[in-house]
């Protein structure tokens, strides 16, 4: 595993923008790091990686729906402990070499896999909601003088929303904190109708 700081200076010019870490449930993963456009970028093996974010979709009422591209990675669980809990089902197939699973978790028992929608990476990592309140309706100074409970709540509940409606479209400028009413949309449609007349 290598930091982003010694994948920079090997002087492979893969990459001319900047890239900055991801956090994920308020601790920083010090192997992943995103760009503004969406790109991620795991040093988390000897020779760093773009990720491939996974696709995929889902029908409704006879529609196709594509759903927002995410990374999938492997987290430590020393690292993360709230995770320990959905990692132990895991756990009773490390001796069992008939399971699907015996492979993956005999070769890391103390790692779990996660996945990070792409526009939440992006957005914690450039703009987190500490600094971009404002776009949810929050003055900043109602935000600092929120006690951090509060605060940590909001991180939790608060959804982002796709400017452009596009969830394939997950460059930081079409990205924007909304709370779940802001993000509806129905609300949105009724919104943009009152604007139209």
């Amino acid at each position: 595993m290598i930091g982003l700081e010694q994948f920079m200076s090997t002087g492979v010019p893969l990459f001319e923008d900047e890239w900055r870490p991801v956090p994920y449930q308020g601790k920083v993963i010090p192997t992943l790091f995103v760009s503004k456009d969406g790109r991620g970028l795991s040093t988390r093996t000897k020779t760093p990686r773009i990720l491939n974010p996974t696709k995929g979709s889902h029908a409704s009422k006879g529609k196709k729906y594509q759903l927002a591209p995410s990374f999938g990675i492997t987290l430590d669980i020393k690292d993360f402990p709230q995770l320990e809990k959905r990692a132990k089902p895991f756990q009773k197939y490390v001796n069992d070499p008939t399971s699907k699973y015996h492979k993956r978790v005999r070769k890391s028992p103390d790692a779990i896999q996660v996945t990070i929608p792409k526009y939440r990476a992006v957005k914690e990592a450039w703009e987190p909601l500490d600094s971009h309140s404002h776009e949810m309706g929050i003055p900043k100074e109602d935000w600092d003088a929120a006690p951090e409970t509060v605060k940590q709540a909001l991180r939790e509940l608060a959804h982002i929303d796709h400017k452009d409606g596009d969830t394939q479209n997950n460059h930081l400028s079409n990205l924007k904190w909304a709370t779940a009413r802001q993000n509806n949309p129905w609300t949105k449609a009724i919104l943009e109708s009152e604007r139209v007349c």
